[in-house]
């Protein structure tokens, strides 16, 4: 079957530069690649072309109903303003030191050791030298007297490591 189209200039030359360049034998090579990738194309984004219009007649009822108000960005802005002011800035100790940390927390609950200053600065000597030390065995510290079954997952503990050593090691309360 024949099928003569029209095109404007600048797409009649982009095929003839695509046959110039050795890629398609003619225009019609060209034209039936273009065809095959919009279908491909499409094939592609009908699903999420589906699941949007399913979403917008579920939403239209809450349209429909007055549920549904204009977004006021001015007053979004000032929000997320508000809430930046109000956020703790990164610890940059914690930062650079986030892996030394959770070997330390693990290094003492997996050996079942009591969070003893000697100890935590032992433990903390294998981790971080110099400068940092100080304040890194202060944190470690912290960290071993504020553990608890809540915030396990952060030092990578399974529960049942946690629950042994609180046995043995934390202070027994009638």
């Amino acid at each position: 079957m024949a099928l003569h189209v029209s095109l404007p200039k600048e797409l009649e030359l982009r095929v003839r530069a695509h046959v110039e360049s050795g890629l398609y034998g003619s225009a019609s090579e060209v034209i039936r690649e273009a065809l095959r990738l919009f279908e491909a194309y499409h094939f592609v984004q009908q699903p999420s072309l589906t699941a949007l219009k399913a979403d917008i007649e579920q939403g239209m009822p809450d349209v429909k109903a007055g549920h549904v108000v204009a977004m006021d960005m001015a007053a979004t802005k000032d929000q997320g303003r508000a809430l930046k002011k109000v956020l703790v800035k990164p610890d940059a100790l914690k930062m650079k030191y986030r892996e030394a940390l959770i070997q330390a927390v693990q290094e003492v609950v997996i050996g079942l050791l009591k969070p003893e200053k000697e100890l935590v600065e032992k433990v903390a000597i294998k981790m971080v030298n110099g400068k940092d030390l100080e304040a890194f065995t202060h944190m470690l510290a912290q960290a071993l007297s504020q553990l608890h079954e809540g915030n396990i997952a952060l030092y990578r503990l399974r529960r049942t490591q946690y629950l042994a050593w609180a046995l043995v090691v934390l202070p027994k309360v009638c």
